[in-house]
């Protein structure tokens, strides 16, 4: 028998109550919202429930919103942040059994250091992007300044017909390596599973440590952690 910690899907009917920024969308509304971080949608579930977060996930197949379960050594709280206005609506709250406090308190200062460490290394990559364009368009320049156009070469500049800039590549994906390395980094264990989404370029990774088991979605393209789940296997107490 295995006890899941997991939250709960919310109805779409819900959402729509309270997510009101959904219903422009909806309307057929051309401007495009900009949704919140997980950092962000982060802090304002802390905010509303101070603890340590166990589990969280993104929800992009209705209203856009994140999922939460926090913990704080005698209650559990499982709550929905709206990605877009952000909203705060708990769906659930009870009190913890001690052997659930046991398993679950090691697990809040990981799901801390791994948005933490998961938004350092995106915000390196794009350091090292900006600074390799800026490079190249210096250098660009400077061979363009050290040729002298003749009046015919200008003429013809003139007339030729001007390109549109292809649009920038996007960004390779991560390795299998690198996704198991960040699994690691926050749950330890055996990979006993890795499976890789073409579709939604996401890697799905199984970790087991003993009598619990942790999965992971990991995005391909910035090594974010886009969905953590731990089950605890509770049959010997059984």
């Amino acid at each position: 028998m295995k006890k899941r910690v997991i939250i709960p899907t919310v109805l779409a009917g819900v959402l729509g109550g309270v997510l009101l920024t959904q219903q422009a969308t909806i309307l057929g509304s051309a401007e495009k919202l900009e949704l919140l971080s997980a950092t962000e949608a982060k802090a304002l579930a802390l905010k509303e429930f101070s603890g340590e977060i166990v589990e969280f996930d993104f929800d992009r197949d209705h209203a856009p919103h994140y999922e939460f379960e926090i913990v704080n050594g005698k209650e559990k709280v499982e709550l929905i942040v709206d990605a877009q206005s952000g909203a705060v609506l708990v769906t659930e709250r009870e009190a913890m059994t001690k052997q659930v406090q046991t398993a679950t308190n090691p697990i809040g200062n990981t799901v801390n250091k791994a948005v933490a460490n998961v938004e350092k290394n995106v915000e390196a990559v794009e350091n090292k992007v900006d600074a390799a364009v800026t490079n190249a368009q210096i250098k660009a320049e400077t061979v363009v300044q050290q040729v002298t156009p003749t009046p015919k070469v200008e003429a013809a500049k003139q007339q030729a017909p001007k390109l549109v800039p292809a649009p920038t590549q996007q960004a390779s994906i991560i390795t299998k390596a690198q996704a198991i390395a960040i699994a690691q980094a926050k749950a330890s264990g055996t990979v006993v599973d890795v499976d890789y989404d073409e579709d939604d370029f996401e890697y799905e990774i199984e970790i087991k440590n003993g009598t619990t088991e942790y999965d992971f979605e990991i995005d391909a393209r910035t090594g974010a952690i886009i969905k953590f789940e731990k089950d605890i296997d509770d049959d010997q107490d059984d």
